[in-house]
């Protein structure tokens, strides 16, 4: 059973509302954060010794990127948190 099953699960027993909404974004921002370190370790390895133009525009963009998702999980992270505290 992964996190996604267990919030629908405690949402099937009641616990719903804000905490179990709460529960269920902080599972999928997990997993969108799994699936981004996967997918940047493949980004690199496919990169690997490329300096042409596209590939350094690309890689500049993949940086923006990553700067935004490093904000977004550090956001999840503080909401983690915050909802650990007050279960």
């Amino acid at each position: 059973m992964n996190g996604l099953d267990l919030a629908a699960l405690a949402t099937t027993l009641g616990i719903g509302g804000a905490v179990g909404a709460v529960a269920a974004l902080v599972v999928a921002g997990r997993n969108v954060f799994e699936a981004f370190d996967r997918f940047k370790a493949s980004f690199h390895a496919a990169l690997d010794g490329k300096s042409d133009a596209s590939s350094v525009a690309l890689r500049n963009s993949f940086s923006e990127l990553e700067a935004d998702i490093g904000s977004l999980n550090g956001a999840f992270s503080k909401v983690g948190r915050a909802f650990r505290r007050t279960k």
